[in-house]
């Protein structure tokens, strides 16, 4: 049985219920890692998923990173929600 077979077989279990990720990051983190709020939508969109979502950690602050997350999200309401 292939995975993508396996996953929709779980998925399956959860009836009307759509999974939530509440932990994801976008943006660039201190140590290189880098993800965008598309990758994490087309994620989501495969599964009919939400997710919170909040900035990796970064050095000088958090206002714009957090300004850029509401951002994102007003983008996608129907996906993501800012922490």
């Amino acid at each position: 049985m292939r995975l993508r077979d396996v996953i929709r077989a779980e998925l399956a279990t959860l009836g009307e219920r759509r999974p939530f990720d509440v932990h994801a990051h976008t943006g660039a983190d201190i140590d290189g890692m880098a993800r965008d709020a598309e990758e994490r939508l087309r994620e989501l969109e495969a599964v009919d998923g939400r997710s919170v979502i909040f900035p990796f950690c970064v050095r000088g602050g958090y206002r714009e990173e957090n300004r850029r997350v509401l951002a994102e999200c007003r983008r996608a309401p129907d996906r993501l929600v800012a922490f």
